[in-house]
C-alpha cells in the first residue's frame, strides 16, 4: 500500500511542477517566440495576456487572461512570479477588468503601475511587499480596497482613492509609514 501510495503523490508531484511551463507558455504574443516563452530576443518573456522585458524591467498585462492562473499550494501565483525581483513597472492596457489577488506580491522593485478605468476589482495583498511603490490611482469603477493591498508598501507615498470606494479591508495600508494624507 505505501508503494501504491508514494507512486501517485510522485505522479501528481510531475504533473504538478509542469504547470507554471504550461502557464508561462501558453498562448505567445508573437510568432518568434518558442513553447517555453523565450523569444528571439532573450530579454523578453511571455504567456498569455502578459509579457516582460527583463532589460527595461516593464511588466505588460494586455488582457484577462493573465489574470487567470491556477493555485500553488492553497496560494495563487502570477505567471510573472518568477521575474518578481526584476519588475519595475506595470502597465496594465485597457480593457483589463480585474488585478488578481496577489498579482505583484513581493515585486520589491516595483516603482509605478498604470491602472485603466476598466479594471473595477483589485484582489486582496496585490501588492503586498512593494517596497519601491510610491503612488497609485485607484480606478473610478472599484468599489473597496482589499485587505492587504498595500501591506508593507513602505514607501507609498499617495494613493488616490475614488469616491466610488465604500469600504477598506483589514490590514490594506498595514506598515505604509510614508503614506500622506
Amino acid at each position: 500500500m505505501k508503494r501504491v501510495f508514494k507512486s501517485l503523490v510522485a505522479g501528481v508531484l510531475s504533473f504538478g511542477s509542469l504547470l507554471p511551463c504550461a502557464v508561462i507558455s501558453a498562448g505567445a504574443l508573437d510568432n518568434n517566440c518558442s513553447q517555453s516563452g523565450a523569444c528571439e530576443n532573450s530579454s523578453v518573456k511571455q504567456g498569455e495576456g502578459w509579457y516582460f522585458n527583463s532589460e527595461s524591467g516593464e511588466l505588460i498585462i494586455s488582457s484577462d487572461k493573465a489574470m487567470d492562473y491556477p493555485h500553488d499550494c492553497g496560494r495563487k501565483r502570477s505567471p510573472w512570479f518568477a521575474f518578481r525581483q526584476k519588475i519595475t513597472k506595470v502597465v496594465i492596457n485597457p480593457g483589463v477588468t480585474k488585478i488578481e489577488r496577489y498579482a505583484f506580491y513581493g515585486c520589491k522593485k516595483l516603482e509605478s503601475i498604470s491602472i485603466p478605468d476598466s479594471v473595477t476589482e483589485i484582489g486582496s495583498a496585490s501588492f503586498k511587499g512593494c517596497k519601491s511603490l510610491k503612488g497609485v490611482v485607484i480606478p473610478n469603477g472599484v468599489t473597496w480596497i482589499a485587505e492587504e493591498l498595500f501591506c508593507g508598501c513602505i514607501n507609498l507615498e499617495n494613493v488616490s482613492i475614488p469616491d466610488s470606494v465604500t469600504d477598506i479591508g483589514s490590514c490594506a495600508f498595514e506598515g505604509c509609514e510614508n503614506l500622506k494624507d
